[in-house]
């Protein structure tokens, strides 16, 4: 489960937001990030680690996947370059421009916040994907935007997904993995203000089946606590379902 003290620095780093944001809570609950002029982006499901090191979930996968290949690495995050992605969902009315807005992972956790060297920083550019005509990378209310860690492997992967673009925008390559052992995500826009903040982890109540068991973290409803390990359970299909319900 996330560290003592987890939620109220995130209380914090969501108050930070000023007026754009909602006001500061008690809890990092959604109602701080879901502010009309983001259009109620939040992170919605979250594929960190398709096959970990566990000896038993690696032989469980190997059996069901002939084309899996264990190349004793261990803990390394996804099976191959590129397994990572994160779905964001618009759950807003309106829709949300998210062109230079910035997808950041911090390993360690909330703990580490204020060591920036250590955090993983990419930018959302139309030139990455998911554009526009208007040259804007802009997710419709209801839609889903897929960052993905490298697009090349994602469309291999779910060719099913890119085919259903631009319904479903897939951006990338954001370039560095998730941890395996659990990281805090963040989503801040151009002007560098706090949107979105999702500490998980390989731990505690979260569900383990995403922790190298070949399944994703889905978020059950975009109104609960993103921090709250019971606010997401495993998907249903192996690999998740990147942009769509």
């Amino acid at each position: 489960s996330a560290p003592v003290g987890v939620a109220a620095l995130l209380c914090a780093l969501l108050a930070s937001a000023g007026p754009s944001g909602a006001a500061a809570s008690s809890s990092p609950s959604t109602t701080g990030t879901r502010g009309g002029d983001y259009g109620g982006v939040v992170i919605n499901e979250i594929m960190y680690n398709e096959r970990s090191g566990n000896k038993k979930q690696k032989k469980d996968l190997l059996a069901n996947e002939a084309d899996a290949d264990d190349d004793g690495s261990g803990d390394v995050g996804s099976p191959e370059p590129g397994g990572d992605w994160v779905e964001l969902l618009n759950a807003g009315d309106a829709p949300a421009d998210v062109t230079g807005w910035t997808f950041r992972g911090l390993r360690g956790g909330s703990g580490k916040q204020q060591d920036k060297e250590d955090e993983d920083v990419f930018e959302i550019l139309p030139a990455l994907g998911g554009g526009t005509g208007t040259g804007a990378v802009v997710i419709p209310p209801g839609a889903y935007l897929v960052l993905a860690r490298n697009l090349t492997k994602f469309a291999e992967r779910y060719p099913e997904v890119v085919a259903r673009t631009p319904a479903v925008l897939v951006n990338g390559s954001f370039g560095f993995n998730l941890s395996p052992k659990g990281e805090l995500l963040t989503l801040r826009d151009g002007a560098g203000e706090l949107v979105e903040a999702v500490e998980y982890d390989d731990e505690g109540r979260w569900p383990e089946e995403a922790d190298g068991g070949g399944f994703t973290l889905e978020l059950i409803d975009p109104e609960l606590d993103r921090n709250n390990p019971f606010s997401w359970l495993a998907s249903d299909q192996p690999r998740g379902t990147p942009g769509a319900n």
